[in-house]
């Protein structure tokens, strides 16, 4: 079947509207300027994953538009782009010439293309499909924007590096580079130029959200006929729509009770498309709640080889829940650490967005703790649904209100004839042996029974942890793929054979089977091959010495990051790999200087050592890295994956580990002279306490929590309930006569996790005086006699 013309045409316009609508005029110009941003661009679009992404973008927009189209127009779109074979070489042509993708012009090579295609089509008719299609488009790349975006920066950073080894490339180049990066840094902030100033969380997800306007090719909104009509329609969606934007003219023509945030439906006037973007995510936190950013996460599984038997395993526990008219479902998948758990989770909610999803992180700030969980899974259930908060919900326990708006989500979903699918990743980093809430368990934070027609998903290591999730009373299925290697050792061998031939490895066939055969059914392992070229051509010179499984390859690999660290003696290398292991968010090298600066450490003391060998440490071992093309300096120092930071965490020696988290814990502390609004003042005022507690120190988390001036501080920047849970966990971890002031404290920040946001509002920056006046009415008489005196 011949390609139809217009479909390269509405390929240019997918890259188009991606660079100029969702990253900007200014990064839009930029790119318009030949060789080097043609270069960037076809790195962008060099991975399988970015190529399938765009793919899955325009068959979307192509269904989305054949549905909002007339029958007898509907055969217009009648070629699906899942079957387009030449999609690569075509992206390729667009990518050539950059300069050419002025939108609006585009729009009429498309016009012509399809006049070509479909001559018996009227104009009108064909303008009409061509109007959906575009727009049906620019709703589909939207959810893409952030996608992208990390990919644009990596390929900026890769190409910056290069050219500056190549001196004859030229100053100009790279002063190029940098002006795309600070655009690009702009766009992260929220601080281009043009146009009002993002929400900090950046361009939010576009689910739900509906625009009634006109879009001009400069972004800007213009009226439409007919608004009153279409609001009642849009009320009548399902799933339901919770945002309808107008045009900033048209929004008085709004009823007042749906021109407020906090409305099921909102109406909001806009005069841009940038403006619209930045009033939704401004609003979100209040409408929803917290809304975590896991774009990280996303991208370190970027794609996802094979699967396809335990995709229908899950399908057909998914049948279940359908037919069940009584109960929800919980299904649990037990897999060894790299199985490709995290993976599957992140493939699931890809292939539909309308599934919500947690990761339980350890060194990612607050993603190990279960509150976190259920306030941001509430979060993505109300969104979706449009379920803005209730008063009587505002009194309710976390674990209520997070019970109750399952089940109103899961009344809306049954209207809708739809599932309501969960998906936790991790149990094992917050309950299990080496969590932060190992004594606590998953069952203590998640509902006994479901609601009909609700599908939980977990994920974990194999421990005693999940004993409790098992009990025969709880509706769940146990997936334990500990012994699924074989089903596994395919799928692997597929995904080291595309990376070997994407990559331009020409790894022998015997080779390859022999790596996927060393994996042992990692997947992990198989991707951490693929990211180091050196280590895999030495396996290749000398295959006898290819080390089998996870723990054999982490000691190989430590062995040779030791050989290859020249002038570095393992003991300093333990402790700078160690101290970024010992960070409970990631920060950029920069950063934790700038962080370490105020603890004025000892010149021979551990910490000193290892920050002053810390960069050359980090360098040894950049392939564990989650972003290794990224800036060592200035990029924050996650780990690929949370076995490569437990691993680098256990070879650090317990008394260096607790004088790197002492050390730290006297940086957070001096949080004062840290500028305000950078990373290594907000991580001083989340980590002050976690800091103690990791290094022992009873009295120093003592005398934090009777801080008035920090707490009102650290409440700025993190929840109340992150706080009492911090004096719990204190009390816990310190038995004595301590205890029972942490005990204390604890209790008194759990009874005013509402009325904070209240107070702060009510008062301003003035409301650190009602910290110092509650702390001291509520608490004086109730602490021993050391917390009397900290007082």
């Amino acid at each position: 079947m011949p390609v139809p013309g217009w479909m390269p045409i509405a390929t240019r316009i997918a890259v188009g509207l991606l660079l100029q609508i969702f990253l900007g005029k200014e990064l839009a110009d930029l790119l318009q300027m030949g060789e080097v941003p043609r270069e960037i661009l076809n790195a962008l679009f060099r991975s399988l994953r970015a190529q399938d992404r765009l793919r899955e973008a325009l068959k979307r927009a192509e269904d989305r538009a054949r549905e909002a189209l007339p029958p007898h127009l509907r055969p217009l779109f009648a070629m699906p782009f899942a079957d387009l074979p030449g999609l690569a070489e075509t992206m390729k042509e667009a990518l050539a010439r950059p300069e050419q993708m002025d939108l609006e012009a585009l729009r009429q090579a498309l016009l012509e293309a399809m006049a070509r295609d479909y001559p018996n089509v009227a104009p009108d008719e064909r303008e009409q499909a061509v109007r959906v299609f575009l727009d049906a488009l620019r709703q589909e790349l939207a959810g893409e924007e952030a996608y992208f975006r990390v990919l644009l920066f990596q390929a900026v950073e890769d190409l910056r590096r290069s050219a500056a080894a190549q001196e004859e490339r030229g100053r100009q180049i790279l002063d190029l580079l940098e002006r795309i990066l600070e655009s690009l840094e702009r766009l992260k902030a929220g601080t281009l130029p043009a146009g009002p100033t993002p929400a900090p969380s950046g361009v939010p997800d576009l689910e739900g959200v509906v625009f009634l306007a006109g879009l001009d090719p400069s972004g800007a909104l213009r009226p439409v006929g007919g608004l009153a009509a279409k609001l009642d329609a849009v009320q009548r969606a399902m799933p339901p729509v919770h945002t309808v934007v107008v045009a900033a003219e048209q929004e008085g023509e709004a009823p007042p009770e749906r021109r407020r945030p906090e409305s099921p439906l909102w109406v909001r006037g806009a005069r841009t498309l940038s403006e619209a973007l930045a009033a939704i995510a401004a609003a979100e936190s209040t409408r929803w709640g917290d809304l975590l950013d896991y774009r990280t996460e996303f991208a370190r599984h970027e794609t996802r080889v094979g699967g396809e038997w335990l995709d229908a395993r899950v399908e057909a526990i998914r049948d279940e829940v359908r037919r069940d008219p009584r109960q929800g479902r919980y299904l649990l998948l037990i897999a060894p650490a790299g199985f490709g758990k995290s993976a599957f989770v992140t493939h699931q909610v890809r292939h539909d967005p309308s599934r919500a999803v947690h990761f339980l992180r350890q060194g990612m700030g607050n993603w190990d703790d279960p509150e976190a969980m259920l306030r941001s899974l509430e979060a993505q259930l109300r969104r979706r649904w449009a379920l803005p908060m209730e008063d009587p919900e505002k009194a309710m326990d976390l674990r209520e209100r997070f019970r109750h708006v399952l089940e109103r989500a899961a009344r809306k979903a049954r209207e809708a004839g739809a599932l309501i699918e969960l998906w936790i990743d991790g149990l094992d980093e917050a309950f299990g042996p080496a969590g932060r809430f190992a004594r606590s368990s998953p069952e203590e934070w998640l509902p006994a029974l479901l609601p009909p027609g609700v599908l939980i998903g977990l994920t974990s290591r194999p421990g005693e942890h999940l004993l409790p999730l098992q009990d025969p009373r709880r509706p769940i299925r146990v997936l334990d793929l500990t012994q699924a290697i074989a089903a596994q050792l395919p799928d692997i061998r597929r995904y080291l054979e595309q990376e070997s031939a994407r990559r331009g490895l020409a790894l022998s066939p015997a080779f390859l089977n022999a790596l996927a055969e060393a994996t042992e059914g990692c997947f992990l392992l198989a991707v951490q091959f693929m990211r180091d070229p050196g280590a895999l051509q030495e396996y290749a010179d000398h295959p006898e010495r290819l080390p089998r499984g996870l723990e054999a390859w982490l000691q190989a690999e430590w062995r040779r990051i030791v050989r290859r660290a020249e002038g570095l003696r393992e003991e300093k290398l333990r402790a700078a790999l160690g101290l970024t292991a010992a960070l409970f968010e990631p920060l950029s090298i920069e950063d934790l200087e700038e962080l370490l600066t105020t603890a004025r450490l000892p010149a021979r003391s551990p910490a000193a050592r290892a920050l002053h060998h810390l960069e050359a440490a980090v360098r040894q071992a950049a392939h564990w890295l989650a972003h290794p093309a990224g800036n060592l300096r200035r990029t924050p120092l996650a780990w690929f994956h949370s076995r490569l930071r437990e691993f680098l965490r256990d070879q650090t020696p317990v008394p260096v580990r607790r004088d790197l988290h002492r050390a730290l814990m006297v940086a957070c502390a001096g949080w004062e002279a840290l500028p305000p609004n950078r990373p290594a003042r907000t991580y001083a005022l989340r980590y002050r306490l976690r800091h103690a507690l990791a290094a022992g120190d009873a009295q120093a988390l003592r005398q934090a929590l009777l801080d008035p001036d920090y707490i009102a501080a650290r409440l700025t920047v993190d929840e109340v309930l992150a706080l009492a849970a911090d004096a719990a966990a204190g009390a816990q971890a310190f038995p004595g006569p301590g205890a029972g002031d942490l005990a204390v404290i604890s209790r008194f920040w759990q009874r005013r996790v509402n009325l904070v946001p209240e107070v702060r509002v009510w008062l301003g920056e003035r409301w650190g005086g009602w910290v110092w006046m509650e702390l001291g009415n509520e608490l004086a008489g109730r602490l021993g006699e050391e917390g009397e005196v900290v007082l």
